[in-house]
């Protein structure tokens, strides 16, 4: 019994730890997303150059939705959402048209709320 309980508490750690780490890896997209869409906000025609990362959040969602309440990971998953999103229509040349104008705001937001809430894990 007692090893059942050291199993179960190093899995809750590593669980934690797993979280953390996503997190930090999560927030670091995000914010390169809204540095990105801060750049089209203003003008920036270098959509070439951007790279919009999701493979963080594959990799750790799993771990943040244990962690995080339903409220949260909801805000997270949306500001991925967003994330991937751009990536899918990434292609180099042009940017997807609804990347500038009334679209950047509500996604530069969702992105705001996704990296508030990993801020504080």
């Amino acid at each position: 019994m007692a090893g059942g309980l050291v199993d179960w508490g190093m899995e809750k750690s590593r669980g934690r730890t797993l979280a953390e780490a996503g997190a930090r890896l999560v927030k670091a997209d995000l914010e390169l997303a809204d540095s990105h869409l801060e750049d089209l906000e203003k003008g920036g025609e270098n959509w070439i150059r951007y790279e919009f990362q999701t493979e963080n959040w594959r990799q750790y969602r799993e771990a943040l939705a244990m962690k995080l309440s339903a409220k949260d990971f909801e805000a997270v998953a949306q500001a991925a959402l967003d994330t991937m999103v751009l990536a899918t229509h990434h292609t180099g040349a042009e940017p997807p048209p609804k990347a500038v104008g009334a679209v950047v705001v509500p996604q530069r937001e969702h992105l705001a709320a996704g990296i508030a809430v990993l801020s504080r894990v």
